[in-house]
Order: structure tokens, then sequence, then C-alpha cells
């Protein structure tokens, strides 16, 4: 278990100096400025409590964490057993990324003892990098890690413990991905130029369909092996007819509507809240019973499913990023 003496040692100061830091408080000039100060001094107390507490209880570690790699370490921490998934990220904290883990990806079983946590990591395939090692830490506090030794080449060294941004929705997605004809994928300009709606309109984040596959798969892209960014966004192969090719994945498929057209018992009128919760155009005026009369009128067939090559912040062909640099 974590040995919590310095979380105890922390609480038995406040504590200590508990009515003294409020009486210290009374010296300040406004009423105002007296409220504050008593509010920051019942919060540190509350706080170091509560780390207390969680230490005690063996979970203070679970949370996320951001390390000095440029990771997101999402912590999970039950009692003497510590697991954590690191995931890379391109933005601050991950907040304009797309998909988290693309130059690594790694997990870590660990144990926890005294002030320190030690055991095995390993990357896995999300990422671009195949490494593996054993990694010791020390606990500085419920907010800091520090790397004491590590093998396998571990990148981080240092750890924070941090609040993690709101997820990035598909409206502000479709506003920072550029297609290779010059506009954007959708959404509304974040520099407020031309195109201002995109190609496609959004109407609905994070959705799960069931169905069956009408037809053959079709790929829209070259076949001698130059599916790479710089050949889909500036042709650098010279191969790429951006008339003819998208480099879409595109099929046809009937949707399942109710629970008993499949296995699992799950169609679109038998999932909780899909034709209520969350549908967004960036205006509010989504109407999902006009998608609901589509379906209806097509049998539930959808004719033009298409999966995109790459769906990400613009780069240029050199793989810096620059969301307006490739335009064509």
């Amino acid at each position: 278990m974590l040995d919590c003496s310095m979380f105890q040692q922390a609480v038995d100061d406040l504590r200590n100096t508990f009515q003294i830091d409020l009486a210290a408080c009374d010296d300040l000039d406004t009423a105002q400025e007296r409220q504050q100060c008593k509010q920051r001094v019942r919060d540190r107390l509350s706080r170091a409590e509560g780390e207390l507490q969680r230490c005690q209880e063996g979970s203070l570690l679970t949370g996320t964490w951001t390390a000095d790699d440029g990771g997101i370490y999402c912590v999970r921490q039950l009692g003497d057993t510590l697991w954590w998934a690191g995931l890379s990220a391109e933005s601050p904290l991950g907040s304009g990324d797309f998909h988290l883990g693309l130059a690594f990806s790694n997990v870590l079983a660990g144990t926890v003892s005294g002030t320190a946590i030690s055991g095995e990591w390993a990357d896995v395939p999300k990422g671009n990098v195949f490494n593996s090692g054993t990694i010791v830490l020390e606990v500085r506090s419920a907010s800091e890690l520090v790397r004491q030794s590590a093998t396998g080449g571990f990148g981080g060294s240092r750890w924070t413990r941090v609040t993690p941004p709101a997820p990035v929705d598909v409206l502000t997605r479709g506003a920072l991905v550029w297609r290779n004809d010059g506009g954007l994928m959708g959404g509304v300009d974040p520099d407020g130029m031309d195109p201002a709606d995109g190609h496609l309109k959004f109407h609905k984040d994070n959705v799960v369909i069931y169905g069956t596959i009408l037809e053959n798969m079709h790929v829209n892209c070259p076949f001698d092996g130059s599916r790479r960014y710089a050949n889909f966004m500036c042709n650098a192969d010279g191969n790429f007819d951006s008339d003819h090719l998208d480099g879409d994945l595109v099929f046809r498929m009937t949707v399942d509507r109710t629970s008993a057209e499949n296995s699992l018992g799950m169609g679109l009128d038998s999932q909780p809240g899909f034709w209520t919760d969350d549908w967004l155009d960036g205006s509010g005026n989504v109407n999902p019973n006009d998608i609901r009369s589509k379906l209806e009128a097509g049998g539930y067939q959808l004719n033009d499913v298409e999966l995109i090559m790459y769906g990400r912040p613009t780069q240029n062909c050199d793989g810096d990023a620059n969301p307006r640099t490739l335009t064509r």
C-alpha cells in the first residue's frame, strides 16, 4: 500500500494552524477579501483530508495525468495494484487531437509500496513504437510522480495530475479537416474564410448502427502502395487523381431498425435516446424526425457509406501541422 504518512502530516499541520489561519484573514481590508481568504483556508484542509482518505482507501492515484513526454496517462489504483494506459498527444492535454496514442500507446501493470510504484510497461500497436521494459516511480504528492529508473527507452520522467479537457465534438473536427480539393470537410471555417459551410453536414456524433453490407467494399485509392498522407494531399507520387480518387472506403448497407432484426437485439429504435439525444448542426435546428423520414423513404438503405482515409487536422507534406497550408 501507499505510505500515507506524508498526507497524514499535511492534515495534522493544517488542523493545528486552522484557527490561526482563519484569524489572519480578519486582517484583510474588505468583507469580500476576508470571506475569500477563509474559504481558501477551509478548502486547503478539505483537500488535504480528501487526499488522506483516498490514500488510506488505496485509490489516491486514480485519475488523469500528463507527462513531460507529451502523453496523457489514464491511471487506476486499487490498493497496492496500479494500471495505466499512456497515450501520446499532439496538442496540449490532447485538447485538439482527434485520436490520442498515434505516436505511442503503452500500458503499465504496477505495484504500489511505500512511496514507490514499480512495474512492467509495454507499447501496444495503436502507436508507432514497440518497446517494453520496467519502471520505478516515486510518489512525490497526490499530483506529482517522478521516474526513478526505467528500462526499454521509456520517454516520460515526470507526471502531473490534470483535469482532462472536454472531448472534441464532430462539428469542431469537421471545421479543422481540409479536403484535398481546398474545401472543409464540414462545419464552419475557424478563420472565417470561404467556404463557410463545408462539404458535409454533421447531425450526430458517436453513432452505432447495426445492419447488413450489401456489396463488396470499394476503395477509391491507388493500389500501388502509395496510400500515404503526402500522396493524398499533395500527389507526392504523381499518381493520385483527385477528380476520381478521394481515398474513401465505400459500401452500401441496410440498417436494422428494430431489436428483432439482428441477433444482438440492437436496432436504431431500440437504442436508448437515439432519436432524442445529442442531435446537432451548430445551431440546434436538426429535427431527427427528418432523418427518420429519409431512412424510411429509402427502405432503411444507405447507398453511400464512406470511411475517410485521413480525418485529422491538415498537415503539410513534410508532416508539420499547418491547417491552412494545403488546399488544392
